[in-house]
């Protein structure tokens, strides 16, 4: 089940017919513990779906009394296991906040960005042992995960149907390739941040007239000059502006 505390529920009498092997006058009963079976004491009284997290001790006894008193019985150990559920973590907080991967919208393209989703797989693992491996896959709708449909068949290179700024969510899907567990209750955002617009500002003709007679002038590139690229939209407690020499050095920062 979903739950981490490693129960769930069996009908432990799906080998009764096994055990018996068709011998009349047999009863058997379950339990938690060898000392309970050895004692009859403590039996699972819901035998068809009886919530264990481990093996389950089966009396076997005959119905006939001896000419003691006493009812012969033997005692059966059924193994049974439970395995955790793969864990599905949230995205690292410093690095995606509100569990959000994000990139930007292309500075020379007015389309969306393309997304690696495979490369969240680390951090949504990150609580499950390291000795084991899984198969991770994603999806556009919490049904489709939980059922394994429809699967996102170009995770490295996924482009969002969510306009430029609007989240949308993902969802995973987590397979333990050794237990066969399955989770498909997982799930990010993901969001293109709109690039930044730029207003040019007016350009500058002037005269050498700063005394100095060699074709330099000063320019301030100051926080009004920066107001002005930015417009009326954007302001500089969220956005900065930095000037370079060239194109080039610009392009790379």
């Amino acid at each position: 089940d979903n739950n981490v505390d490693l129960y769930e529920y069996f009908d432990l009498t799906l080998n009764a017919v096994y055990i018996t092997n068709n011998q009349a006058n047999v009863t058997l009963n379950y339990y938690h513990t060898l000392a309970d079976a050895q004692s009859a004491t403590n039996a699972i009284t819901s035998a068809t779906n009886a919530l264990v997290s481990g093996d389950v001790y089966i009396r076997v006894q005959n119905n006939f009394v001896n000419w003691q008193g006493e009812n012969c019985y033997v005692v059966v150990t059924q193994p049974l296991k439970v395995n955790p559920l793969p864990r599905i973590s949230l995205l690292n907080a410093a690095t995606h906040p509100n569990n959000t991967y994000q990139i930007c919208q292309s500075p020379v393209s007015s389309g969306a960005a393309m997304f690696d989703l495979t490369t969240m797989i680390s951090e949504l693992l990150s609580a499950n042992p390291a000795s084991n491996t899984y198969t991770t896959t994603f999806y556009l709708t919490a049904v489709d995960a939980a059922s394994g449909t429809n699967v996102i068949s170009n995770p490295t290179s996924y482009q969002t149907t969510a306009p430029v700024g609007v989240t949308q969510t993902i969802y995973v899907r987590v397979v333990n390739d050794q237990t066969g567990c399955v989770n498909g209750k997982g799930s990010f955002d993901i969001v293109v941040n709109p690039k930044p617009t730029i207003t040019l500002p007016i350009a500058l003709n002037t005269c050498d007239t700063d005394g100095i007679n060699d074709g330099y002038f000063s320019y301030p590139l100051d926080t009004a000059l920066q107001n002005q690229i930015l417009g009326a939209s954007q302001t500089l407690t969220n956005y900065s502006v930095t000037f370079y020499d060239s194109f080039g050095q610009a392009n790379i920062g």
